[in-house]
């Protein structure tokens, strides 16, 4: 949100002079420390973000569907086209 905020409000050339700025004079003396202090911040917070769960379920293809369930795949075409049929008259 912050980041949309400054890219709104600031001119493009400023944030490109601010992202060479902060590359060219992160490893000057002034400024070293300062900045191994925000990049071991940066990677713990990075390590600290939840792994979002991920489920692996079996694909199913239209062969699949077509053996199980009766030859669905054909009735959802007829019932789709019906279906479509009187949508269009009711337009």
């Amino acid at each position: 949100m912050i980041l949309a905020g400054v890219v709104a409000f600031l001119p493009g050339k400023s944030i490109l002079l601010f992202f060479f700025w902060e590359i060219f004079t992160r490893e000057l003396p002034l400024r070293k420390e300062i900045t191994k202090v925000y990049v071991r911040r940066f990677k713990r917070w990075w390590v600290h973000i939840p792994v979002a769960p991920i489920n692996y379920m079996k694909s199913v293809g239209p062969k699949d569907i077509n053996n199980k369930n009766g030859n669905l795949a054909k009735r959802v075409d007829r019932w789709v086209r019906h279906n479509g049929k009187e949508l269009e008259t009711n337009l």
